[in-house]
């Protein structure tokens, strides 16, 4: 297994807004994705054969769905597969497609003789368990009381996000990937792929991660959680039912995230 690792300079948002990015002898000048706007063209994979065991509290979930995204053909070997774990607020949509031909949050990245070459690989993303955008998470509907799960959806783990991903490559028959990609949460989500499925992960790549936060990334996550738990419209994470969310909190810890996306 090859693992390869390059910091960059990354900024990503739910919050359409003028962005620079500058690089070494470059500055590119755009609006940051607005990956609430990229709600359709995935597919559903649906878990319904057995409990799905839960890292913490003992919790488990009787079934789930992952939504996800694929580019390129899956060759008859199923031996050029490429899984591509998202960062923290992304959506599955990291290139445009037939179904849904917005520009996706790796649009450069991903496609004919691009880095990610799609004319040679299967290319699959998705959107993480617990996600926004098509994944069973906290606004999902609790089937034992018919209302979004909201903050009584379990407690999840990097460790359940891969796992979950790993049940779709086993639904699609793929017994090892050709490489584990991922940036920030995402590059945590490739290196431990590598570790949970040596077998089945031939290389790894991460982007801007690291194997554990460092506790000054602990501190500024919990400041971020406090700025949206102390929105009026937090309503102790039962907000899907109320009229509105707690989008001023959630403003606020964007902020502070943006002030942390710095690579000097």
């Amino acid at each position: 297994m090859y693992v390869w690792s390059r910091l960059i300079y990354s900024t990503t948002s739910n919050v359409s807004r003028l962005v620079t990015i500058r690089w070494a002898h470059s500055s590119v000048e755009g609006p940051e994705p607005a990956y609430y706007q990229i709600v359709s063209g995935y597919k559903l994979y649906k878990h319904k054969n057995e409990p799905f065991q839960l890292k913490y509290n003992n919790k488990s979930l009787k079934e789930f769905q992952i939504a996800y995204e694929t580019w390129g053909k899956l060759n008859k070997k199923k031996n050029n597969a490429i899984l591509i774990f998202t960062g923290l607020s992304a959506s599955s949509h990291a290139k445009s497609h037939d179904e849904n031909t917005k520009p996706g949050w790796w649009e450069q990245f991903i496609g004919p003789n691009l880095g990610i070459d799609t004319n040679h690989f299967f290319v699959i993303c998705c959107n993480h368990l617990g996600g926004c955008y098509g994944s069973t998470g906290p606004s999902s509907i609790n089937p034992e009381t018919n209302k979004s799960y909201g903050t009584s959806f379990p407690m999840l783990s990097v460790e359940d996000f891969v796992r979950a991903q790993f049940q779709l490559l086993k639904h699609f028959g793929i017994e090892k990937l050709h490489a584990s990609i991922g940036s920030s949460l995402g590059g945590m989500c490739s290196i431990l792929s590598g570790l949970l499925y040596p077998e089945m992960v031939g290389r790894v790549a991460t982007i801007s991660s690291c194997i554990a936060p460092y506790p000054t990334a602990i501190a500024l996550r919990y400041l971020q959680r406090k700025m949206i738990m102390t929105d009026p419209n937090w309503h102790n994470g039962h907000y899907y039912e109320k009229d509105g969310y707690p989008l001023d909190g959630m403003r606020i810890a964007r902020e502070i995230a943006t002030l942390t996306y710095r690579s000097g």
